[in-house]
């Protein structure tokens, strides 16, 4: 589980932490989940994390082309491959069903993901923005 903590996390962009903290939320509800056979409920959470994920992305890549910043396109492409594993994780959760070794790789993936990408590439841009 990843817990959140504004000194920690924080982007400076209150829009952007608020979607940070909403994503912590639905990996954490994945989490919390992932020892259940609700196949269903765990579809639906994995369903609205890539829903929720791209539309994160399009509002972060939308301050970071108003800006100007000059890894933009290093950030994009972060964002467009964790999209495309998204998918092929949930891809492969359909298919196979509830697996307790895939539900437990996916959340470590999405758990370790989300804290790098914050606290490495958005602070970058917090700093080049915030400076």
């Amino acid at each position: 589980m990843i817990q959140w903590v504004d000194k920690e996390f924080s982007v400076g962009i209150v829009k952007i932490d608020e979607q940070h903290k909403q994503l912590v939320g639905l990996i954490n509800a994945l989490r919390a989940k992932s020892d259940s056979n609700e196949h269903e409920l765990i579809s639906r959470i994995l369903t609205t994390l890539m829903l929720y994920v791209r539309n994160h992305f399009t509002e972060e890549e939308k301050i970071l082309r108003k800006i100007n910043f000059p890894s933009f396109s290093a950030h994009h492409q972060q964002h467009k491959a964790f999209d495309q594993k998204l998918h092929q994780l949930r891809n492969e959760f359909e298919a196979r069903g509830k697996s307790p070794e895939l539900l437990a790789d996916l959340t470590q993936f999405l758990e370790d993901w989300l804290v790098k990408h914050i606290l490495i590439e958005d602070k970058a841009y917090s700093r080049y923005l915030l400076d």
